[in-house]
């Protein structure tokens, strides 16, 4: 039989994107001549269903996993849970499947009349028995799915050897994965282009477990740890993915017209700013942070190619940050409105207004911001390295020269207090004109993070898996805390329950987001001969809210406010001031002045900087 390999993408992972892993991964192994060809298994569920609820379970955690989980071991697999939504609402209350707004799906339909006929026809659509490897990649919610799968192929085809790869086998995670699920034989942590056609070389010499880095094994009944990590990847040598199989899957299952597809790349690996300092929350990267670029002509090929191929238009970067050398290397070479390209980028809120306005044209259209938020304690907390008013200046620049922006809110971070968010709340209505956070959640604690990997320091007492996978995998053949990425946390001291606080700010922030919807509020300045004309119906508590009213500010408020368009210091501004009058403004006349213009929420202070908040009707640059 000819030496081939398939490559799964399965549920719940969104039907929006193809696999950029599985499209690297073929043209990997079309360099060893390998065959290779990718099953895009994900569109058939999401095709045979509703897809706006496809795409919410994608979107919600372990959700997925536990609806796939009554299938492998629930009522309709070996019977070792029962995790009926019955059952499970039963002993844990409904708020375990909540997915939020009030959204409500029929569970008990999915499972018993969507999943039987869909995994069935995995199995017979697919001719399994060509390809004796099939590789699955195994990311976010497609855990569950890829073992029940793999379970059943390997029943029918028991010489057929089984890989998985991808972040939800890193470090231990992938070592449980083994020892819990013997149908599993190797598993594949990090960066594959060099491990995983290693490994296919030693299976084709029947060299099964000749040590690879990077893969771990099944011996019989041993699991035997990979010796070393994997080699970290030269950005030159990684090719360009194929995305061939995912878009031949769209049209076939009768999505091409239904779904509008993002084309992921990646112009780096790593975190520039978790080299750093990692955010104490954050888990991304697993084990491995160096972060490393992709030279900028290589990505810019890159994203005309794969448009003309594909006919597509909408990109997305998976890069953990917009690293501050892209500004040098890569953005001078994009000039994506020629090419009619949109990208979308992760960043953080240390931009100027320069490279905001760079970005904007050079195509970057959408970002997504590490806010998370708006107090600078909190901040501090969660080491995330900026302040609020950079956070702020960067929301500004972005309503300014048009770039769209997503950013999250977190709340129940560790040595948080009621105090903190009755502050946010004053200052929440003086922002009701740039983008608002798109999703209000608590803080999870995630594996690889700070907070995981020293609890004491943050001030956590304890913690454990998220609740759901006790209705997911069964404690008596799974180690949880190996197993799980999400866990719940409590703190050595124990202060208020953020469920008593949180509602109004949650509230407010949701009628911000109602309103932006509309594009209603505003507040914009114009910069007239001597004077500022400020334009604002931002609903500051004064009635009507709804109406605009109009300010002008001349004289030394008017220089002052236009000087803070950008942060500036207290010694810059009483600097400016004085020369501007010859030194006639005192230091005391400046302070005077911000404190009126901070009173009237048209700038924001922090530890004695300043910003205007008003977005510029014409900006000069």
């Amino acid at each position: 039989m000819m030496f081939r390999v398939a490559l799964v993408n399965m549920p719940w992972i969104t039907a929006k994107r193809g696999s950029m892993a599985l499209g690297i991964l073929e043209r990997v192994l079309h360099r060893h001549h390998i065959p290779a060809e990718s099953f895009y298994l994900n569109i058939r569920l999401a095709a045979s269903m509703n897809l706006k609820i496809y795409e919410t379970i994608s979107d919600a955690p372990l959700i997925g996993e536990w609806l796939f989980a009554q299938h492998l071991f629930g009522p309709y697999g070996s019977g070792e849970l029962d995790n009926s939504a019955a059952a499970v609402i039963s002993r844990d209350g409904p708020e375990l499947l909540d997915l939020g707004r009030g959204r409500r799906i029929g569970f008990d339909g999915i499972v018993r009349d969507i999943l039987p006929p869909f995994i069935d026809d995995c199995l017979e659509r697919v001719p399994w028995s060509d390809f004796p490897v099939v590789g699955f990649t195994s990311v976010f919610t497609q855990h569950v799915s890829s073992l029940l799968l793999a379970k059943r192929i390997k029943e029918r085809h028991p010489t057929t050897l089984i890989v998985f790869g991808g972040a939800n086998v890193a470090g231990v995670m992938g070592l449980e994965t083994l020892r819990a699920f013997p149908w599993v034989d190797y598993v594949v942590e990090g960066e594959a282009e060099e491990s995983f056609p290693q490994l296919l070389r030693n299976i084709q010499s029947g060299r099964l477990y000749d040590p690879v880095p990077g893969v771990s094994c099944r011996r019989d009944d041993r699991v035997i740890p990979a010796r070393e990590q994997p080699p970290l990847v030269d950005m030159r040598q990684v090719p360009i993915p194929d995305y061939t199989a995912y878009y031949r899957a769209l049209q076939e299952e009768g999505l091409a017209d239904r779904v509008r597809p993002l084309i992921q790349f990646e112009s780096a690996r790593g975190c520039y700013w978790g080299e750093k300092a990692q955010c104490a929350f954050c888990g991304m990267n697993g084990r491995r942070m160096t972060f490393r670029t992709k030279p900028g002509r290589r990505v810019v090929r890159e994203l005309r190619v794969q448009a003309r191929r594909h006919h597509t238009l909408d990109f997305e970067a998976v890069d953990n940050a917009f690293a501050p050398s892209f500004f040098d290397e890569l953005v001078p070479r994009l000039d994506c409105r020629r090419d009619g390209l949109k990208i979308f980028y992760e960043a953080r809120g240390l931009m100027t207004r320069q490279q905001i306005r760079r970005l904007r044209d050079a195509g970057v259209c959408n970002l997504q911001i590490g806010i998370e938020s708006l107090h600078p304690d909190l901040l501090r907390r969660l080491r995330k390295g900026t302040t609020v008013i950079q956070n702020l200046q960067t929301l500004k620049w972005c309503a300014t020269f048009g770039v769209s922006v997503s950013w999250n809110f977190l709340f129940g971070i560790p040595g948080e207090t009621a105090a903190h968010y009755r502050e946010i709340m004053d200052l929440l209505p003086s922002l009701t004109h740039l983008d608002p956070p798109q999703v209000v959640a608590r803080v999870i604690l995630q594996r690889y993070s700070p907070y995981f990997a020293d609890p004491e320091r943050w001030g956590i007492a304890g913690f454990s898996p998220k609740r759901l996978y006790t209705h997911i995998y069964p404690d008596n053949r799974v180690n949880l805390r190996d197993l799980a990425y999400h866990f719940s946390f409590t703190l050595r001291q124990e202060g208020e329950n953020p469920a008593t606080y949180i509602g109004p700010v949650a509230r407010a922030i949701q009628h911000w987001k109602d309103t932006a919807l509309l594009r209603f509020i505003h507040f914009t300045c114009r910069k007239g001969p001597g004077f500022v004309l400020l334009k604002d119906n931002r609903p500051l508590g004064r009635p009507p809210d709804s109406e605009e009213r109009t300010a002008v500010l001349d004289g030394l408020a008017g220089r002052v406010f236009e000087f803070c368009e950008s942060i500036r210091t207290l010694p810059e501004i009483a600097a400016f001031a004085a020369a501007g009058n010859g030194g006639a403004n005192t230091a005391a006349r400046v302070r005077d002045v911000l404190a009126e213009l901070v009173g009237r929420n048209y700038m924001y202070t922090e530890r004695n900087r300043y910003l205007s908040l008003a977005v510029p009707e014409f900006p000069t640059s």
